[in-house]
């Protein structure tokens, strides 16, 4: 089967308490340049975020606003947005499919456990709705008689998947706000295939840690103080090898820092109006790592002009890519150039320059101002003092915890591989605006590396 048989799902979660307004995330502006028009051979789906949910039959406005903060203070309704996904894909994966998760903030934590749950219990077949709690409640259950339980009951009832490619802005290590949750494997798991992280170097606030792709330890006790289990990997428990029987390749890691603070790096900082923003240097990022590692995602190539993302760096090294991700019947390769004159596209908030280059609108979104939430609302201050437990992996994979008062204090950037820093942070340094990146590096890091 070649890497483009069977259809692509796209699956997007927005975060805390986003969704289609007049300030939108990556996560909207990405779901955009989607093409929706052809479920032969795309579908997609979209989720607003952690803080918007509210159940069925809540109708009084009082209780849907109780509801609505609950959510976003304690994760409340976090099965349900992972179900949620979860059940999409249980009603429209065939074989031949290529799953593609993204998410941003909280959004990505969701879209991390889903992949995290397809992992451990598989996928349902269609219309086996009543099944999906069960599979869900063992998905949770981190014990090795859960893990006994999830390895029978995949065996038993569900499909063995693949996750093609996960891009995620800013995954946040804390789900709720104020009372933080944690779930198996979502951090990390070998089911992925492609995963990608764009990662805010200027970020401060305490319930806002980054949450990395966990490093696999060197035995179990080493890893046992990882609040996710997520690095456990194969010394976790021996049914482990029944539920990843999926993948034994290692997964395509790449996580890029960025300048900008979380929602600058995500996107929802600037009104729809703002023509530039530090939030298109990573959005353009993401579609060319979709783009370069062949996901089959399909891109509406008017949208993608209007973002300013240049199709020409790619036709010489990715023709066969170009003619099936810029899909729009009929249009081709040679048509691109032109696709942002009278070619029809999904209604966007989008605005461009008149007469700006792609070269030109890239240097200005490099260049436009970090939003600081910590001075923008002053209340944030307020989880600055409270005491939280802060954990950690050294070298050798072992994870530290600590308990932790932030003070507004900078990220710490804790891998001892190199970090890879996006080539737009140089960019915005040497420019002559005096900015210096927040983030402070772990002690014993020497180098780091740039990237486009």
């Amino acid at each position: 089967m070649s890497s483009f048989d069977g259809r692509t799902l796209v699956l997007c979660f927005d975060g805390t308490t986003n969704l289609y307004d007049f300030d939108n995330t990556n996560i909207i502006k990405f779901f955009d340049l989607l093409r929706k028009d052809d479920p032969d051979r795309q579908m997609v789906y979209y989720q607003p975020g952690i803080g918007t949910y509210v159940n069925p039959g809540m109708w009084m406005p009082i209780v849907i606003q109780m509801s609505k903060f609950a959510d976003q203070a304690f994760a409340w309704f976090l099965d349900a947005h992972i179900m949620g996904g979860y059940k999409f894909l249980m009603q429209n994966w065939r074989k031949g499919d290529r799953i593609c998760l993204f998410g941003f903030s909280r959004g990505a934590y969701t879209a991390r456990c889903l992949a995290g749950m397809l992992h451990k219990v598989g996928l349902l077949p269609v219309s086996n709705q009543e099944q999906v709690p069960f599979a869900y409640g063992m998905y949770r259950d981190n014990s090795k008689r859960g893990w006994e339980q999830a390895a029978g009951f995949k065996k038993t009832f569900s499909r063995s998947v693949e996750v093609e490619f996960i891009g995620v802005w800013d995954t946040v290590s804390a789900v709720g706000v104020l009372w933080p949750r944690h779930l198996p494997f979502s951090s990390a798991n070998t089911t992925i295939k492609t995963f990608r992280h764009a990662l805010s170097l200027d970020e401060r606030r305490a319930r806002f840690q980054p949450n990395l792709w966990h490093r696999e330890a060197d035995d179990e006790a080493a890893a046992r103080r990882d609040p996710e289990h997520a690095s456990l990997g194969r010394h976790f428990h021996p049914v482990a090898v029944l539920v990843d029987e999926v993948r034994e390749l290692k997964t395509d890691v790449q996580e890029v820092w960025f300048a900008g603070c979380h929602s600058d790096v995500g996107g929802g900082s600037v009104a729809n109006t703002t023509p530039h923003s530090l939030s298109f240097v990573t959005l353009r990022w993401m579609i060319e790592q979709t783009i370069r590692t062949q996901t089959g995602i399909l891109y509406n190539p008017g949208a993608l002009r209007s973002i300013g993302f240049a199709t020409t760096p790619f036709i010489e090294a990715h023709i066969y890519t170009l003619d099936k991700y810029f899909y729009s019947k009929g249009l081709g390769i040679n048509a691109i150039s032109k696709a942002g004159k009278g070619h029809p596209r999904d209604a966007t908030d989008n605005v461009t320059v008149a007469g700006e280059s792609d070269e030109e609108r890239q240097r200005h979104d490099v260049l436009s101002p970090v939003h600081d939430e910590l001075k923008r609302m002053p209340l944030w201050w307020i989880l600055e003092v409270l005491p939280m437990i802060k954990a950690w992996q050294n070298e050798k994979g072992e994870w530290h915890r600590e308990l932790h008062i932030n003070f507004g204090r900078s990220r710490r950037i804790t891998s001892t591989e190199e970090p890879v820093l996006h080539i737009s942070v140089k960019q915005r340094m040497e420019a002559g605006i005096g900015y210096k990146p927040r983030a402070k590096m772990l002690k014993g890091i020497q180098h780091a590396r740039w990237t486009e």
